[in-house]
């Protein structure tokens, strides 16, 4: 437990994971990394985002693997407050039983990088799921002032040993191979996370009902990405500096949900308004709104599957396109999308939207049909025989 004084005179009290004292110590974490577990077992190691989340292609793949393979199922948590996926048993980061599954495991499911000192061990087989068709340049591809030449090295390494990165598509393909620089196999296919889109209106009216939204309430997602500049950012004041959510939803008579980036961790509260940064799927949100707002995020290419109208804010594109990180492509004229530059036009982009039809809801089949190739391949895995199961997707690919 770490007390810090706050502004105001408050206290703030963080608390650490539940580590042991050996465990907290860098002596009891060198032991821990160097130590040998023993031989690869039967097992699923799963994280997502490093931890900190139970949703996103990992959680999707778990979901399916219930009841396939016998073997157990782990789940990568920073602390006890992230949520544990049910039939998934939780290891928190750092300690003996994380470093033992994580060491054991035969599979390996990640949408996010290992730990610097991480090196799969031989028999041991590593999905990279990532998290979407990438908009704004990453890693090898960003500006190198915004991407440390460590975090560059750890990405290039770990690359190396992946067996399988996910792609939406032939163009994320090409971005994600060249940000990642990996040049291994890939399977081609829907995000396994949006499968959650087909739940349809009974999921619409689940998730309204747990956010406490009348069914005939509208909705708008806003869910900016991160900024290198807000990485210590916090509080409300930081999220007016891109849009102020309150007079938003007071000018358009529609709640608000907003879903701040875990790299930044903005919050939003007042009149209309809801902090959605903790729900754990992103792809219910989709669901239960009426309209996107958003800026660079990949969920422009989750969300159209909705049908439902997108808009475009960027109050401050000129900065992240031509300073922070670049785009790939024309972003926003590759998706033909409206933008808003400021408060007003945002607001008046909005009206509009709320009134305007939706288009056609694409189906996720792609989505099962992703998390069904990825289900035979663990099994394949665990059972010895995944090697010309990932040898044919990648003569697929080539």
């Amino acid at each position: 437990m770490r007390l810090t004084p706050q502004k105001g005179g408050a206290l703030g009290i963080t608390l650490g994971p539940p580590l042991s004292r050996r465990e907290r110590t860098r002596a009891g974490r060198s032991r821990l990394i160097g130590k040998d577990f023993g031989p690869l077992r039967p097992g699923v190691f799963f994280e997502s985002f490093n931890g900190k989340s139970s949703g996103g292609n990992p959680r999707a793949i778990l979901d399916a693997l219930q009841g396939d393979t016998g073997a157990p199922l782990w789940w990568s948590v920073v602390d006890g407050t992230v949520p544990v996926p049910p039939g998934a048993t939780p290891v928190v980061a750092g300690t003996e039983a994380w470093f033992s599954a994580l060491r054991t495991s035969q599979v390996l499911i990640t949408n996010n990088n290992f730990p610097h000192w991480f090196s799969k061990l031989p028999g041991q087989m590593v999905v990279q799921t990532w998290h979407g068709t990438p908009i704004k340049r990453l890693i090898h591809d960003a500006p190198p002032s915004f991407t440390p030449l460590v975090y560059r090295r750890l990405i290039r390494r770990q690359a190396g040993e992946w067996d399988l990165l996910l792609a939406q598509d032939g163009e994320a393909e090409r971005r994600l191979r060249s940000a990642l620089q990996y040049d291994g196999p890939v399977h081609l296919g829907e995000q396994p996370c949006n499968v959650r889109l087909a739940q349809g209106d009974r999921g619409r009216a689940r998730v309204r009902n747990e956010l406490g939204i009348p069914a005939d309430d509208r909705v708008v997602l806003y869910a900016p990405t991160w900024r290198e500049r807000m990485r210590r950012a916090s509080g409300e004041e930081s999220l007016r500096a891109l849009m102020d959510p309150e007079r938003l939803a007071a000018e358009t008579g529609a709640r608000v949900l907003v879903r701040s980036h875990h790299m930044n961790g903005l919050r939003a509260e007042g009149p209309g308004v809801i902090d959605v940064s903790a729900y754990p799927h992103v792809e219910d949100l989709m669901l239960a709104s009426d309209v996107l707002v958003t800026d660079y995020s990949s969920i422009f290419f989750d969300y159209r599957l909705t049908g439902k109208p997108m808009l475009v804010h960027a109050p401050d594109l000129e900065w992240y396109r031509d300073v922070e990180r670049g785009f790939y492509g024309r972003w926003p004229e590759d998706l033909g999308l409206l933008m808003s530059r400021n408060q007003d036009q945002i607001i008046d982009l909005v009206r509009t939207a709320l009134d305007a039809d939706q288009g056609p809801v694409h189906e996720v089949n792609s989505a099962r049909e992703s998390i069904a190739h990825l289900r035979g391949m663990i099994v394949d895995a665990m059972r010895g025989t995944v090697g010309s199961r990932t040898a044919q997707q990648d003569d697929k690919n080539l």
